[in-house]
């Protein structure tokens, strides 16, 4: 009994030694941790993740802007319907409006980025709607188009077929069943540039109109402050949220277009009163991703 009272007061010692022990090397670890800066790896693993409120509400806003542009082809569609004739419309807006939004849906679904492939994916719809509504009352063949509807569908089909045929081979030779979404993203998202690039670029035939006429007349103002609109929204988010070149690029190359535009109509207006007309004709089906 005499050697069990002499124990415990030793193991109760050596206990609340262990306690202080651990008390204070927890409040020394705390200290550490508080006078320690953080890494340059750790503060950009933080600032990466970390998304400012302006971006969050940019590449929230990105989908609807590319909704306006979207939606913006109906008027004419409607007009085409109801005098059974598309004039001297081309059908090249509409097939490349189709290809363009169909490369984009199948980037965002590999990348799993809802707001790319859902945005892309409704314009999809839509521009096979406006190809297969235009089509009705088109000739097979005519300079305006350019071309035939012919070839505007076979090129379509080429970039669909194509980017199925990609796909399916990645899987197929993937070593992970889980890494062939990411290699086939890649030559998937160059040749969405690639498109989306062109269909920037047609509007410049336009520009040297302008310059050479000295009047602005034939850039619609409204349509293309939309586009000024989406290719910002759509900047930011690749450049800041996504962090992906093959999203914001393509838009920064589309606003700097878009300001060019402006700047042109904000110089010239609509140019000197004459008594000639201009014929009217759409603008260019500008996308974003």
């Amino acid at each position: 009994m005499c050697s069990l009272q002499r124990i415990v007061p030793h193991i109760t010692g050596s206990a609340s030694s262990v306690q202080v022990s651990t008390l204070d090397s927890n409040k020394s670890t705390q200290a550490f941790i508080r006078n320690t800066p953080p890494s340059p790896t750790a503060l950009k693993m933080v600032t990466e993740t970390a998304v400012a409120p302006w971006v969050s509400a940019c590449s929230n806003s990105a989908p609807a802007a590319s909704m306006v542009l979207l939606l913006a082809p109906m008027l004419t569609i409607k007009q085409v319907v109801s005098s059974k004739s598309v004039g001297n419309l081309p059908l090249l807006p509409y097939s490349s409006m189709v290809a363009n939004c169909f490369l984009w849906t199948a980037y965002g679904i590999l990348l799993q980025q809802s707001k790319l492939w859902a945005t892309n994916g409704i314009g999809l719809i839509l521009g096979l709607i406006y190809f297969l509504q235009f089509i009705k009352f088109s000739p097979p063949k005519a300079p305006t188009l350019p071309g035939s509807i012919r070839q505007h569908a076979q090129a379509v089909s080429v970039i669909v077929f194509g980017t199925f045929g990609w796909c399916a081979k990645c899987y197929l030779t993937s070593q992970k069943v889980s890494s062939w979404p990411a290699q086939a993203a890649k030559l998937v998202g160059n040749a969405a540039v690639v498109l989306c690039l062109v269909m920037f670029a047609s509007p410049l035939s336009a520009l040297k109109t302008v310059l050479k006429t000295k009047s602005a007349k034939s850039i619609p103002l409204p349509f293309t402050l939309a586009t000024v609109l989406n290719c910002f929204l759509w900047a930011v988010a690749g450049l800041k949220d996504f962090h992906d070149f093959n999203v914001y690029f393509p838009n920064l190359v589309g606003l700097g277009l878009g300001l060019t535009q402006v700047g042109l109509k904000l110089v010239y207006g609509d140019g000197p009163k004459s008594g000639t007309t201009m014929t009217k004709a759409e603008s260019e089906v500008e996308l974003s991703m």
